[in-house]
């Protein structure tokens, strides 16, 4: 019992970390594309104050 206890909770680990290392990933690329956004709307702003 005790040796399937340590085996599930070692593939929960695997899983809760690869979760979260897909979910960090997923953040990633939401920041850059709202990084990205930003600097198109100062762009079109500039052009429209010039």
């Amino acid at each position: 019992m005790k040796a399937w206890i340590r085996v599930s909770t070692g593939d929960i680990s695997t899983v809760y970390k690869k979760l979260t290392l897909h979910h960090t990933q997923q953040r990633a690329q939401i920041s850059r594309d709202t990084a990205f956004q930003k600097a198109r709307v100062v762009e079109t702003s500039t052009e429209i104050l010039v």
